[in-house]
């Protein structure tokens, strides 16, 4: 038995795993630096699928998408 105890709200992943997850309807997987893409920057500027979000209301760049994807990735979020 391990030191680390594990609850039902975090998992343990090992390096270079590419997990997907799938349902119905719906897919998860890690982020990858190639999601960020030019349909993720449309969807982000689009006001009405942003809509409640918590998003600074900005056109976003690629560049802005690709550091927060690259953060998100280094962050293991």
């Amino acid at each position: 038995m391990s030191d680390h105890a594990v609850t039902q709200w975090e998992v343990i992943l090992p390096e270079k795993i590419d997990i997907i997850l799938s349902g119905e309807s719906v897919s998860l997987r890690l982020l990858k630096s190639s999601d960020a893409n030019e349909i993720y920057l449309t969807w982000l500027n689009d006001a009405d699928v942003t809509k409640g979000l918590d998003t600074i209301s900005k056109p976003y760049t690629m560049e802005m998408l690709s550091a927060y994807v690259n953060a998100a990735i280094a962050d293991k979020l």
